[in-house]
């Protein structure tokens, strides 16, 4: 808008584009902007692609796969798993359209789409809420305290069980030691 004053006020094309450090060129686009629209023509346009222009799957073929997330399972559909990753929808679009997704490309569709994955929640649905409470208030507190009172500590295993190996931050390993040992292998754990 400046340039363009400048121009109006009487100064030449090499004067202004000296103090606006552009080419002449440019000076020359923006006087027949003015010229053409007025205040108007010279705005700033957004520049690059207009949201959802250029996109790879056409909106029928975007509903189909929507629809066919929505209503099946990956295994009813001749895929692998019992449930949708980012992954499995790529499948999904590569197998009618032969067209080869990234996982992030997919995940731009599934959010366009208004779809996201759920995270699994983190206990165990047969979970007793007043057995959890007891636990915590009551005696965790009691087995904390008698291995405290007989200088012990408390371990915790599982079905998933133990490897015998030292921890890296454990001492006896002299320094400059890789931080990990090998374990034996076993057939069970």
């Amino acid at each position: 808008m400046r340039a363009v004053a400048a121009l109006v006020a009487g100064r030449t094309r090499e004067d202004v584009a000296a103090v606006f450090r552009v080419s002449l060129k440019v000076v020359d686009n923006w006087w027949a902007k003015w010229l053409a629209g007025g205040r108007e023509a010279l705005v700033a346009q957004p520049r690059g692609r207009r949201v959802g222009e250029y996109q790879v799957l056409k909106a029928v073929e975007q509903q189909a796969v929507r629809q066919a997330v929505l209503d099946h399972r990956p295994c009813d559909l001749g895929l692998a798993g019992q449930l949708w990753t980012r992954a499995g929808v790529g499948d999904l679009i590569a197998k009618p359209y032969r067209v080869r997704l990234t996982e992030q490309g997919v995940g731009k569709y599934l959010r366009r789409w208004g779809l996201w994955f759920q995270r699994p929640d983190k206990r165990a649905v047969e979970q007793d809420p007043e057995a959890v409470r007891v636990w915590h208030e009551e005696t965790w507190p009691a087995i904390r305290a008698k291995a405290k009172a007989e200088g012990g500590e408390v371990l915790f295993a599982d079905q998933v069980g133990t490897v015998p190996t030292r921890s890296p931050a454990a001492p006896g390993a002299p320094k400059g030691a890789p931080r990990s040992c090998a374990a034996r292998a076993t057939a069970s754990r």
